[in-house]
């Protein structure tokens, strides 16, 4: 792989890494999430990050 794809899938990296984080501030907001809810955020969040 060259210095210059390394660069490329850093950055697009750090950008998925971005909108998964702005998803989980906007999905901690919610009030009074319900257990099925939190269940929900934790594992599609972990899903984000690990795949990503």
């Amino acid at each position: 792989m060259t210095t210059e794809n390394k660069d490329i899938r850093w950055k697009q990296r750090f950008q998925n890494y971005e909108k998964s984080f702005k998803l989980l501030e906007r999905t901690l907001k919610i009030k009074n999430p319900s257990e099925a809810e939190v269940g929900g955020l934790i594992q599609f969040y972990k899903m984000k990050i690990f795949n990503a």
